[in-house]
């Protein structure tokens, strides 16, 4: 006959387990009978007859809040627009003490975050072309004088350049007079400055 382990044990391994005893028998049973009493004697039996304290019992009220990218979104974008604290806390639908606590940050320096974000975008948009992203980036009040885009001077001959005459009146296509006005496009601006 097999010996079989104490119920004592049996408490013990399945609260390390996180398991009920139940369980531990029904799945384990085999591995049970086979350890026996040695198993158990080399157990430390010194907690066995105080019951394991039931997991609602360790972490009683409500759960941590836990502020998801979209809050966080939110609260920066808040602040952006010039929210007080309270009008945050109630969107977000959590009391201003929860606010400050989980989006201190945020609050600080999201709207430095955003502004940079932007001003990143703006910068790529520049780099890829766009007239307008140009400007903006030449009008920030760190830049070159932040000046905006210069007049175009006045020509000296009355006869118009190639790129002035509209494609299809010189018969080019669409693409050949966008990388014609692209390679004039700074003319005029305070980027012919920088590129001259």
């Amino acid at each position: 006959m097999r010996e079989q382990t104490p119920p004592a044990a049996l408490t013990v391994i399945a609260a390390a387990l996180k398991i009920s005893a139940n369980t531990l028998r029904k799945h384990f049973g085999a591995e049970l009978a086979v350890a026996g009493s040695q198993a158990a004697a080399q157990l430390d039996l010194a907690g066995a007859h105080q019951p394991a304290a039931p997991a609602s019992a360790a972490t009683p009220g409500r759960p941590e809040f836990e502020p998801s990218y979209r809050q966080r979104e939110d609260v920066k974008l808040a602040k952006a627009d010039n929210w007080s604290d309270d009008r945050i806390a109630r969107f977000i639908g959590v009391s201003r003490t929860t606010l400050l606590k989980h989006f201190a940050l945020e609050l600080e320096w999201g709207v430095d975050q955003l502004r940079m974000q932007v001003l990143r975008d703006v910068k790529a948009a520049a780099g890829k072309g766009n007239r307008a992203a140009a400007e903006m980036m030449l009008n920030l009040p760190g830049m070159i004088g932040g000046t905006s885009v210069l007049p175009v001077p006045e020509q000296e001959s009355e006869t118009p350049e190639v790129s002035d005459v509209p494609a299809h009146k010189v018969g080019i296509g669409k693409k050949e007079q966008a990388r014609r006005d692209a390679q004039t496009a700074h003319q005029g601006t305070a980027w012919d400055r920088i590129v001259n």
